[in-house]
């Protein structure tokens, strides 16, 4: 019933950026991702001020981690004159899977915080706090493990440097401490 009342929408006003955008995100989420995004698209063509839509195509840019566009149409959004609280909770959602690509993962935490502060209630915000969570326990989990090893290194690091060198040891002792 919403697809029709957006289709019948765009058909009476074709120039309807609002319209566009609508019935492309709603086609996205309905599995018709060719015809959602070209509408999507066309929406940000035909008014390049609608900074709501550039801020959505940065995220589905920012899921598919195409970093420059993203980045491409969230510069769209910083130069918009005003910007719309769902506008800015989207685009700090972009900058957030953006910061995790570059595993800058407290920058990500940071834009997350920001886009809950901006709209808490958000449907979003559910699946993408889940996302981070997890992200964030094993950035922990992996940093832990890479410490340990980079530890583990500088010890047999040091033993081999305190291992006296003699006549009777070969390669082998030397670069593996076996006796």
């Amino acid at each position: 019933a919403a697809i029709a009342m957006l289709r019948r929408a765009v058909q009476d006003d074709p120039t309807c950026a609002m319209a566009l955008h609508n019935l492309g995100s709603l086609l996205l989420q309905q599995g018709q991702a060719d015809e959602g995004e070209k509408l999507m698209r066309r929406s940000v063509e035909i008014d390049p001020a609608y900074s709501f839509g550039f801020a959505n195509l940065a995220l589905l840019e920012a899921q598919r981690e195409n970093k420059d566009a993203a980045l491409d149409y969230l510069m769209q959004v910083n130069k918009a004159k005003v910007i719309t609280p769902d506008t800015s909770m989207i685009a700090n959602l972009a900058y957030m899977l953006l910061a995790t690509q570059d595993r800058n993962i407290e920058q990500a935490r940071r834009h997350f915080d920001l886009a809950s502060e901006i709209n808490p209630d958000h449907p979003l915000l559910e699946k993408f706090e889940e996302w981070l969570d997890r992200l964030e326990i094993f950035s922990d989990s992996f940093g832990f493990l890479a410490n340990y090893q980079k530890q583990s290194a500088n010890r047999f690091h040091r033993k081999m440097l305190n291992t006296p060198l003699t006549k009777d040891t070969n390669l082998e002792t030397c670069l593996f401490g076996l006796t």
